[in-house]
């Protein structure tokens, strides 16, 4: 329980998901007993936020900073946000399920055949899997900042500007990056509710709010930009341009299982090229020879799509009218030190390079551009044949 002596609410918001959150993560998942409903940790929002955080500070300072000065950098715009420490917290992040859940969100058996979902529950009985380990829509949850309150009533207001800062990156954060299993590849976009956030909340964060909201695809860039300008207080437009690379859907867009398959498709190691440069394989899978041992690290691509909720005749509808690929902090996979180690020997250094992988992907992507209703994957168009090969790049 939060003491308002000690701490004082500055910012609350709601957000829903707009493509399935799968649960999962390494800070975990929580059930909200109450209404029945898995959620995201506030340990996982905070550390996701962060994390992308760090990404937008290296482009916005043309990779000058290293991983750890990126961290340093970071804990200084939020100061530090805890959760069982008040001594030493600037910041206090909660979340919980909204009371808009009064059913429990439902898995869709269509993401069942996505292929990165197909991969996870691979050889798994149903009767084992957790109820967060499918994918699932119609989420809510409700995310609050407290700050100190003797800061907050104070002259200097640097603990509402630290707030004002983290309830901006976490709106980036929770639209573009996502939250749980597979966000880089789609999963777990959650956007604000833009009316609650016009009435009650400080107008930069309604204007970045609206443009999440737009479902246009000009306008996110812009709500990065217009969210990293109030992170660093300086305009960061050019650098953002390098960084994201949006790709138009045409008419009427996609259907969020249709874009979703065109992602994971396009992230699928294929005859042409080796896609270890992307932060793949994963550790444990299916090593190709046994002597090896793959070192698993982060992806940095983020493929996130671009969502529209509208009422067509009537009817609540989501559509994807893009896909944008975001470049995010890839120093050391300039140096050579890359992914597999054959016992003591050397790492080996991937046989394509960054910018060849990251251009065949977002080739794959422009398919959203195909006028086609079924985009349905096929492990064997992706790896030759060869299954085990494809699987072990999902």
């Amino acid at each position: 329980m939060i003491s308002d002596i000690v701490y004082s609410k500055a910012f609350e918001g709601k957000f829903h998901s707009v493509t399935p959150w799968w649960g999962g993560g390494p800070y975990g998942t929580v059930k909200d007993e109450k209404y029945n409903t898995w959620y995201p940790s506030a340990e996982t929002i905070n550390g996701k936020t962060k994390w992308f955080a760090r990404h937008l500070l290296w482009a916005c300072e043309d990779g000058k900073f290293n991983h750890v000065e990126l961290e340093k950098r970071v804990e200084e715009l939020f100061g530090y946000v805890g959760k069982t420490s008040p001594k030493t917290s600037t910041l206090r992040l909660i979340v919980n399920a909204s009371k808009k859940n009064t059913s429990k969100p439902s898995p869709d058996p269509r993401y069942e055949e996505l292929p990165r979902v197909k991969f996870v529950h691979m050889g798994v009985k149903r009767d084992y899997l957790k109820e967060y380990d499918n994918p699932v829509d119609g989420l809510t949850i409700n995310v609050k900042i407290f700050a100190l309150a003797e800061d907050l009533s104070g002259d200097s207001g640097s603990s509402i500007n630290s707030a004002k800062k983290l309830a901006a990156a976490i709106m980036l954060t929770l639209a573009y990056a996502g939250i749980g299993k597979a966000a880089n590849r789609g999963f777990g976009r959650f956007y604000p509710n833009i009316d609650q956030l016009n009435q009650n909340s400080d107008q930069d964060l309604a204007q970045i709010a609206k443009l999440i909201v737009s479902g246009k695809v000009e306008d996110q860039k812009e709500a990065i930009t217009k969210g990293v300008e109030l992170l660093l207080n300086k305009n960061c437009a050019d650098k953002i341009t390098k960084m994201v690379h949006p790709v138009q859907c045409p008419g009427n867009g996609k259907q969020i299982v249709d874009a979703m398959t065109i992602i994971n498709n396009a992230f699928m190691s294929r005859k042409r090229g080796d896609f270890s440069v992307l932060g793949l394989p994963r550790k444990n899978k299916m090593p190709a020879k046994q002597y090896e041992i793959y070192e698993r690290r982060q992806s940095p691509l983020i493929a996130s799509p671009i969502v529209k909720e509208e009422k067509l005749n009537g009817v609540d509808q989501k559509t994807v009218k893009g896909v944008m690929l975001i470049e995010l902090y890839h120093g050391d996979f300039d140096t050579g030190e890359i992914l597999v180690k054959d016992y003591n020997k050397e790492p080996k250094r991937p046989r394509m390079e960054f910018e060849d992988a990251s251009r065949y992907v977002l080739d794959d992507l422009t398919k959203c551009q195909s006028q086609s209703k079924s985009q349905r994957s096929n492990f064997n168009q992706h790896s030759g044949g060869n299954n085990r090969w494809s699987r072990r790049y999902i």
